[in-house]
C-alpha cells in the first residue's frame, strides 16, 4: 500500500512539472521558434514581461533551417528605446547577442526579415536578467503572428 501512494506522489509532480512547462512563460531561458511568411513584410510579434528586479532583457535570434536568403531581424523596444540584432550569416550561429537595460516591465519584441520577401524560420532566445546577469521572471506570448 505505501509503495501505490510514494508512486501516486511522484507521478503528481511528474505531471505537474510538465503542465508548467507546457505554459510559455515561467522558465529561466528561453527560446521560441517560429516561421514569417513569403511577404517581404512579415513580422511576429510578441510582449516579454520582466518580473520585479529586472534591470534588462537578453536576446538574440537564429536563421533555422531551412536557412533561406532573407536575413533575421530581432528588434526590441521599451521606455523609447529600441535595439537591434541582425543574424546577416547563414552559419548555423545567432546574431549577437543583445541587453535593453530598461528594468522591469513590458518589453516589444519584433521579428522580421531585413526587406526581403521568402518564408523564413527562426528561434529567438530571450530571458530577463537582474544587473549581475542572473537570471529573472520571464513571461511572453505573441500579438502578431505573420
Amino acid at each position: 500500500m505505501k509503495a501505490t501512494v510514494t508512486i501516486g506522489k511522484h507521478a503528481l509532480a511528474a505531471i505537474g512539472i510538465a503542465l508548467a512547462g507546457a505554459y510559455a512563460g515561467s522558465a529561466s531561458a528561453h527560446s521560441q521558434s517560429g516561421s514569417l511568411g513569403a511577404a517581404a513584410a512579415a513580422r511576429d510579434v510578441y510582449k516579454v514581461t520582466c518580473a520585479a528586479g529586472s534591470d534588462h532583457l537578453y536576446f538574440r535570434v537564429l536563421d533555422s533551417a531551412p536557412v533561406a536568403a532573407p536575413p533575421i531581424r530581432i528588434i526590441v523596444r521599451k521606455g523609447g528605446t529600441t535595439l537591434r540584432s541582425v543574424d546577416r550569416v547563414d552559419d548555423g550561429n545567432y546574431s549577437a547577442a543583445k541587453r535593453l537595460k530598461q528594468g522591469a516591465g513590458v518589453y516589444t519584441m519584433i521579428i522580421n526579415k531585413v526587406n526581403t520577401a521568402g518564408t523564413e524560420n527562426y528561434f529567438a532566445e530571450f530571458h530577463c536578467e537582474d544587473g549581475a546577469n542572473g537570471h529573472t521572471g520571464t513571461g511572453w506570448y505573441i500579438t502578431v503572428n505573420q
